[in-house]
């Protein structure tokens, strides 16, 4: 967290947020799709650093994949971007709104 002062002068502690974009560069997980129903699980691990702010994401089956399925994760549930997006993840428990 960083020291930022608010529009009374006061000191107050401001969270910093990062975001993974892959939009342009990235490795091969970038074509891993958003899934209501996940057969990956995101974690957060440290290997050069232990700076709580740039964990490295390491993703791990929760069940067995079969060839040629889509891998998928559950991503922005918990952080809804405004508006919401409409899921196109056609799973049987698709939330159909993210």
């Amino acid at each position: 967290p960083t020291k930022a002062k608010n529009i009374r002068g006061e000191m107050y502690q401001q969270r910093q947020i990062y975001c993974i974009q892959a939009s342009a560069l990235g490795s091969f997980t970038r074509f891993i799709n958003h899934s209501c129903d996940p057969n990956l699980i995101a974690q957060a691990v440290f290997i050069d650093t232990h700076d709580l702010r740039f964990p490295h994401i390491a993703f791990f089956t929760n069940r067995l994949i079969k060839a040629n399925e889509e891998l998928g994760w559950e991503y922005l549930r918990s952080h809804p971007p405004e508006p919401k997006i409409q899921c196109l993840c056609s799973s049987n428990k698709c939330i159909k709104w993210l």
